[in-house]
């Protein structure tokens, strides 16, 4: 147990109840005392910027950051030692050895998936039925209309799996659907609604799980603006979405 002498008082307590005692009998702080009458190194070994205090070890912080702490000559040279004495040990390579296989398959696995998704981000900017809606109604690619996370389904990318399943719950209760095809401009700028019902003309816009996404600024706008139009549109979340097409058969 470590034995503090106090300077104050010489009184001999433990560093633990060190703070109670400066507290109670001195109305003091353990940084103060240690300002007054202990010296204030609290330069970073590193760099030399000021560290911060810690209360527990009643002193302060040896380095000012992370960064600083492994730029220390002495900290590199006895991090090199460990690693060489860790290279000779052979559980400890056997164990590198599988965490750095495991590490470059994962990698190469994260590349080929996202070189995939380039690759249908690509294909879905370059078909003809996308370049129609926009030229249709004076638009350029804008990054509204960028698909970032596409999943094929029937010859259309779609931006989310809840949209995929929207879609295929719709052919199953026979309901004609269209993705994507109808653009509306207004005071909120240029919209693109998810699904496009010709039976009905109706319009859907999926929202996934987070029932908040419903109540939008921008998607309430558009809806306002629709109802103004004698359109309707239907925010739909994942648990809207089959009592929605319960109702059309």
């Amino acid at each position: 147990m470590a034995i503090i002498i106090c300077k104050i008082c010489d009184h001999t307590c433990s560093k633990s109840s060190f703070g109670a005692h400066l507290r109670s009998l001195h109305n003091i702080s353990k940084k103060l005392y240690f300002d007054k009458y202990l010296g204030n190194p609290n330069r970073c070994r590193t760099c030399g910027e000021e560290t911060n205090w810690n209360d527990q070890k009643f002193s302060y912080r040896k380095y000012c950051s992370n960064a600083c702490v492994g730029k220390d000559p002495k900290n590199r040279k006895i991090n090199s030692e460990k690693m060489k004495a860790n290279h000779k040990n052979p559980v400890f390579k056997k164990a590198h050895a599988a965490w750095t296989s495991k590490y470059l398959k994962k990698a190469h696995q994260d590349s080929t998936v996202h070189s995939k998704r380039l690759s249908g981000i690509d294909k879905a900017r370059n078909t003809k039925k996308y370049k129609e809606m926009l030229s249709n109604n004076g638009l350029k690619a804008h990054k509204n209309f960028n698909i970032n996370t596409p999943y094929p389904y029937k010859n259309t990318i779609m931006r989310s799996l809840y949209e995929v399943r929207f879609a295929t719950l719709c052919d199953k209760n026979n309901v004609e659907w269209e993705y994507e095809t109808k653009i509306f401009k207004g005071p909120f700028g240029a919209y693109v609604l998810d699904f496009f019902l010709p039976e009905a003309e109706e319009y859907v816009e999926i929202k996934g799980k987070d029932r908040s996404k419903r109540y939008g600024k921008k998607i309430l706008s558009v809806k306002k603006f629709m109802k103004e139009e004698d359109k309707e549109l239907h925010i739909l979340t994942h648990d809207d979405v089959i009592p929605f097409l319960e109702r059309r058969v």
